[in-house]
């Protein structure tokens, strides 16, 4: 996984090529891998400015780039150019590429600058940010590229000749934190162009010694810095497990291995975790082992005082209270509950509050039933032959009897889906069967049947809390 870096005055990403204050430059990336890539401009006073990803246009909000792709920045067709800006030194690209998304936010905001993220945090911060941004990941999914270019003023005598080579760092495994003269500079593999001279330079791994050499770096060539760091991690982890209350029984991906509290060496990687008394309730979880650390598990293990209820009634539909919460409609369960007694309400439009008093079991079953057979008291027949009753709080208003059926128009605070639901409920247990129930704008039409006879219902709202009911078989 590579990542090239160059910009329009040298292809070969090399050299340290020069620039005058005000002259457009034109930075060019390639990676021979699937990334996303993230491209900053490290100036000589200090200040970071982020060219990719950018909030300008959405050329600029795309940094994803297919194998063997090329992007230049600006694009060819772009309506900016990138302008060279004082002071003069030397500014320095980084390009980063990486397999997945980054979060770059602790580099750079948009806070001053709604287009291009900016700081003012300096190389040595920046390096060692991006070192905590990028050292968690796997080496092999992330790379950078580094490349210098010289500010110079053309109305200045001050601009020295510039004579600058290249440091090609390498390290084995990868990932090892690069020091120039104490300062965090990036993780290798990494390439740096420098000014000739001599340089104090330091590779650095969690586990391993460091590294450290003087580097010689002469005009146009490369040095190469390469070390094989060997990292000796600890022979195993440990998981340190207990419980409230102790001596419960404790497995380790399915082997007994003692009773809580215990500590037991295990290999690196995730372990499944199980703890056991009787008369609690199993805990199991699963934890990942990293060589060298103990993980710890100390759990308040919950009784085991679980049973299960289930809510019947005739006719379904009825809503369910357990003491007085709201559990459901009929039929209803399982529903787990702690050893203990309980009520249950039932409710049902149109009939009186069943009520049950029943009992839970830790590890049982029990079933509650309720039939509501008899109607609310003072209801008014508005059907002989049906047996209908007028719904609860009604006030007849109107009323036209047939040989064929009723007509009649009322009153009463309630919708027009909970007035139907009464009558269906009605009918069912005067044993007809709905066939057909059609929904319409402020009415609900319904067919029945009972032998051969069939039974039309025709609701309608007609005004506030008023409404019209239609019988006819």
């Amino acid at each position: 996984f590579s990542a090239e870096l160059w910009v329009d005055k040298d292809p070969s990403g090399q050299a340290v090529p020069r620039y005058n204050i005000g002259e457009n430059i034109v930075i060019g990336v390639r990676v021979n891998e699937d990334a996303y890539v993230y491209l900053f401009d490290v100036r000589s006073n200090g200040e970071i400015n982020q060219i990719l990803p950018n909030r300008y246009d959405q050329e600029g909000l795309n940094n994803y780039l297919t194998a063997g792709q090329v992007k230049y920045f600006p694009a060819a067709d772009a309506a900016y150019n990138f302008t060279v800006d004082g002071p003069m030194g030397i500014d320095k690209l980084i390009v980063l590429a990486s397999k997945e998304v980054l979060d770059v936010s602790s580099l750079a905001s948009y806070s001053g600058n709604p287009n291009f993220a900016t700081s003012n945090m300096g190389q040595s911060q920046f390096a060692q940010t991006l070192s905590i941004i990028v050292q968690p990941k796997p080496q092999k999914n992330w790379v950078t590229d580094t490349v210098l270019f010289e500010v110079t003023d053309p109305n200045s005598n001050n601009n020295p000749p510039i004579n600058a080579g290249t440091i090609d760092f390498r390290s084995n495994p990868g990932g090892a934190e690069v020091y120039i003269f104490g300062n965090l500079v990036g993780n290798t593999p990494m390439t740096l162009n420098v000014k000739e001279g001599n340089y104090l330079v330091e590779l650095r791994l969690s586990g391993s010694k460091i590294f450290d050499n003087i580097v010689k770096v002469s005009a146009g060539r490369t040095s190469l810095v390469e070390a094989s760091l060997e990292v000796n991690p600890p022979a195993s982890a440990s998981l340190n497990i207990g419980s409230s209350p102790s001596n419960a029984e404790v497995y380790i991906d399915g082997q007994y291995v003692g009773a809580s509290p215990v500590t037991i060496a295990v290999a690196q990687g995730n372990h499944n975790i199980e703890i056991r008394l009787a008369g609690y309730l199993s805990f199991s979880r699963s934890v990942y082992a990293e060589l060298g650390q103990t993980v710890v598990i100390n759990p308040v293990l919950e009784l085991d005082n679980i049973g299960q209820a289930y809510f019947e009634s005739e006719p379904t539909g009825a809503e369910v209270y357990v003491n007085g919460s709201y559990m459901g409609n009929t039929p209803l369960g399982p529903v787990s509950l702690k050893e203990a007694n309980y009520n249950a309400s039932f409710k049902f439009s149109g009939y009186p509050d069943e009520t049950r008093s029943f009992s839970i079991v830790a590890g049982q079953q029990s079933t509650v039933s309720v039939s509501f057979s008899n109607l609310n008291s003072g209801q008014t027949i508005i059907d002989d032959f049906t047996g209908l009753s007028l719904f609860p709080g009604a006030t007849v208003t109107y009323e036209e009897p047939n040989k064929h059926g009723n007509y009649l128009e009322f009153k009463v605070g309630s919708s027009l889906e909970t007035i139907m639901a009464d009558l269906n409920s009605q009918l069912f247990l005067n044993g007809w069967k709905r066939v057909r129930n059609t929904p319409k704008h402020n009415r609900i039409e319904a067919k029945y049947e009972l032998n051969d006879v069939e039974l039309y219902i025709e609701l309608k709202k007609t005004g506030s809390n008023e409404f019209s009911l239609d019988i006819y078989y």
